[in-house]
């Protein structure tokens, strides 16, 4: 029997996530989409077939956060004769506050959705396009990968791990005819800002980009093979202006946009 070949987006049912797989599903894609709700699922998947009604689409309800749900995922889509063919891993959440004041343990989901199931994800499916010898993964970062983030210091800390970590696999994995994007979007009009629980709401919404934008913009330098992906002003001036600021200024700066 022979597979059928899927684009799997994380985070898949708001936001980038779903943007992306809007321009997916356009261009014909059949499409793996997982997140945690099966309603939500359930509702865009009929959304997106009304785009296009000639693609399969599959969804997996699976907390990501969860390191061991990577594998359930991972073995549920084998199971099902399915090849995944192009990754997008955008799931991801920020937490905003002194670290002291943290709930640790939402630092610590936020650490194992970010990093380490993002790094699960990209081990599993990157080394079945490793013997297929092709393949695509889109990891979203932020342009938080480019600072050092007073009062929201571990979620800028687990964008750089994307951004970092991403571009090292486009070097060992080029060879075997992998290819590897990062996102880094500014700010973005998704449920981002109500979950890390910013004090700096309207200032943050002033300055955001609408999700279609980010998502359309990405997926035309995906297009050209672009490796980072900047969308928005504020990503363009840190990516750029990082290379001639000293990283205490920077962080400095970032401390008074994050609120303090």
């Amino acid at each position: 029997m022979l597979k059928s070949s899927y684009t799997l987006i994380s985070g898949a049912t708001s936001g980038i996530g779903f943007e992306l797989a809007k321009n997916f599903a356009k261009d014909g894609y059949n499409l793996i989409l997982v997140s945690r709700s099966l309603s939500s699922l359930e509702e865009k998947k009929l959304e997106l077939k009304e785009l296009n009604n000639n693609i399969d689409i599959k969804i997996f309800a699976y907390d990501l956060s969860v390191i061991e749900n990577t594998y359930s995922l991972y073995e549920q889509i084998k199971e099902n004769n399915l090849e995944v063919n192009f990754l997008v891993n955008n799931a991801g959440f920020g937490d905003s506050g002194e670290f002291l004041n943290a709930n640790i343990n939402k630092l610590n989901q936020m650490v194992d959705l970010n990093m380490k199931s993002l790094m699960n994800m990209c081990y599993l499916f990157g080394n079945d396009m490793k013997e297929r010898k092709s393949g695509k993964i889109l990891n979203v970062a932020s342009v938080a990968a480019y600072l050092a983030g007073p009062y929201m210091s571990c979620y800028y800390a687990t964008k750089s791990f994307v951004l970092n970590f991403s571009i090292g696999l486009y070097h060992e994995l080029k060879k075997y005819g992998i290819k590897i994007h990062i996102l880094c979007p500014g700010p973005t009009k998704t449920k981002f800002i109500d979950v890390c629980e910013s004090k700096n709401k309207k200032a943050f919404d002033n300055l955001s980009m609408d999700p279609k934008k980010v998502a359309k913009k990405c997926y035309k330098k995906m297009k050209k093979n672009k490796l980072i992906i900047n969308t928005g002003f504020i990503s363009k001036f840190s990516s750029f202006s990082t290379r001639f600021l000293s990283r205490k200024f920077a962080s400095k700066l970032t401390e008074k946009v994050n609120g303090k």
